[in-house]
């Protein structure tokens, strides 16, 4: 019988994706926003930050609601990214599995909805 081979890179990463899909969707969705943010303007501008979504009040209460929800997706530059995404996939991961993807979804944005609405006010 011969030995064993390792797996190789990519049967490891397709593994850690069919693990928690939507905890690396979830990152990815932020570091594609960002990266559009940044083709548009500097995402440390608070301009470009406040037209791409952020949560700016005067604006939410005058009926852009929307930016309840775009605002958890939006980071100031890639390091508030990388650190976002390094601390938050590991503690989204098993969330994930527990609940399995929908009630995780569920979970998250409501989570993303309320933090907003606390800043908010």
């Amino acid at each position: 019988m011969a030995p064993r081979t390792s797996p190789k890179v990519h049967d490891r990463l397709l593994e850690q994706v069919a693990v928690a899909p939507l905890s690396l969707a979830l990152a990815a969705a932020c570091l594609v926003w960002l990266a559009w943010v940044e083709a548009h303007g500097t995402p440390t501008d608070p301009a470009t930050l406040v037209r791409f979504g952020a949560l700016e009040r005067g604006r939410v209460w005058s009926g852009e609601l929307w930016r309840l929800l775009s605002a958890p997706f939006l980071h100031v530059g890639w390091i508030h990214l990388a650190w976002n995404v390094l601390m938050g996939v590991p503690w989204c991961r098993p969330v994930e599995r527990a609940l399995g993807p929908a009630r995780f979804l569920l979970v998250y944005l409501a989570s993303a909805l309320g933090a907003s609405a606390l800043s908010l006010l």
